[in-house]
């Protein structure tokens, strides 16, 4: 410039590093820099005892953000005046932190997938102007995809609908679960008008059995009454799919401990009544109790109070977007899991965002 300032690029070497060229490779290599006119500043993400600095790659949720202007005697000028720092991201994101101390910027954050970077605005020689900013901070979350039943058009709870799940490349299937008054376990969503419609429904076993082939897919158990959980758990283990099934649906209490102690999995529903926020707590005592690690939900209440579950994205399994927006937003968030009836485009979708930051 014009009165000889300069562009520095800082890099965080680990402590103890010796300063050599091969340090400075490795620095640039995992993204521990910042480039800045003046003094560095240091960019971190925290989550309880996690902390993440550029070049990590942070998990989906909220958390707090932290920008220290560190002193220098390289390059500390009087006449370069911080006013601010500035959070940045994909999609348009930019959030002004709050000034805490001289030389350190606080705030929070909602991270979805994509890159978070902080920004140094001032004034040198009076004029306004970025005065630096960091590498990025990832964050990156694989999406579990899950082929609700009826996918891709097909029958639901039939043949057709396993057979499709498969080949959609999907993490998992889901299938509605019932038992009938013989105890066989068999597949509907609405209970059968009579015996003779029952008997039509093909058995879980059927569906055990086309699934247990296809690697490591698993099966989401949907079930439609309580009372049946350590039945399915007992057929799964008898067709070798005991660590590959999941529960939701109808459970008692008693029945989640169980479940989610087992080898199997448990994700404890979320029932909306009158208070989003009471029904959550309901579900989060359950999830406490039993140890089970994921809330199941409809994806139009995220969307509907994303405040409420900012902490807890990628612990939520959702249910059943099936337009490409719905999906696309769910994947920015970084939900644990996706469960749509159009498996084939959401597997399509996840793709994209995972090639787009290798």
């Amino acid at each position: 410039g014009k009165r000889g300032y300069v562009g520095v690029t800082w890099l965080g070497l680990e402590p103890g590093e010796q300063v050599c060229a091969e340090s400075a490779l490795r620095a640039l290599r995992s993204g521990r820099a910042s480039a800045c006119v003046g003094n560095p500043l240091e960019f971190s993400l925290g989550r309880g005892d996690a902390t993440w600095l550029p070049g990590d790659t942070a998990t989906p949720g909220r958390a707090s953000v932290r920008v220290d202007v560190l002193s220098s005697s390289v390059l500390c000028r009087s006449d370069v005046n911080i006013s601010s720092a500035v959070l940045i991201g994909e999609n348009g994101k930019r959030e002004v932190l709050t000034r805490t101390a001289e030389n350190r910027f606080e705030g929070e954050t909602v991270l979805e997938n994509g890159w978070n970077s902080a920004e140094l605005w001032g004034t040198v020689d009076g004029r306004e102007c970025m005065l630096g900013i960091s590498a990025p901070i990832y964050v990156r979350h694989s999406v579990m995809i899950t082929a609700h039943s009826g996918c891709e058009g097909t029958p639901p709870n039939s043949p057709e609908h396993i057979t499709a799940a498969v080949r959609s490349g999907a993490d998992a299937l889901e299938v509605d679960v019932r038992k009938a008054s013989d105890g066989r376990l068999y597949l509907s969503h609405n209970l059968p008008d009579d015996e003779e419609q029952e008997k039509q429904c093909i058995g879980l076993d059927t569906c055990f059995r086309m699934v247990h082939p296809c690697g490591s897919m698993k099966v989401n158990c949907d079930l439609k009454e309580p009372g049946i959980a350590c039945d399915v758990l007992a057929l799964a283990r008898t067709c070798g799919m005991g660590t590959r099934i999941i529960f939701t649906g109808e459970l008692e209490l008693e029945e989640g401990i169980i479940a989610a102690g087992s080898e199997a999995k448990w994700w404890v529903n979320l029932a909306y009544a009158d208070s989003r926020a009471v029904e959550l707590e309901r579900a989060l005592h359950k999830m406490e109790v039993s140890g089970s690690p994921v809330l199941n939900m409809n994806f139009k209440n995220i969307f509907a109070d994303p405040d409420l579950y900012a902490d807890r994205l990628s612990a939520i399994s959702a249910w059943t977007p099936s337009n490409e927006q719905a999906i696309r937003r769910l994947l920015d968030a970084g939900v644990m899991n996706v469960t749509t009836r159009t498996p084939v485009d959401a597997v399509r979708l996840r793709e994209e965002y995972e090639s787009r930051d290798r």
